[in-house]
């Protein structure tokens, strides 16, 4: 088997809405992930006006673990967005 020769990946995505509480909301509960992210996991999170903005780092081959900490950071993400879609609709 031949070893891999990858050093590092990046992924970067951007959420973007005129909501700058939803942005807010979807930063705070992305930052924990960084601070609990596995050792060759490096992730940055930026608000800047309308946009949220996610660079997911890989220091090394790993990229199940890469796939993973994106799904786990897109699933967030989503709970927030619903989470508070529902109560703007329901009015609370």
């Amino acid at each position: 088997m031949m070893a891999s020769s990858l050093k590092e990946v990046e992924v970067l995505f951007e959420v973007e809405s005129d909501d700058i509480k939803l942005l807010e909301a979807i930063r705070k509960a992305v930052v924990p992930d960084n601070i609990n992210a596995p050792s060759e996991i490096r992730i940055d999170c930026e608000t800047a006006s309308n946009t949220f903005r996610v660079s997911v780092r890989l220091l090394g081959s790993n990229l199940l673990r890469l796939r993973n900490t994106i799904d786990d950071l897109l699933e967030q993400i989503s709970i927030v967005v619903r989470v508070l879609g529902d109560s703007k609709r329901t009015g609370d």
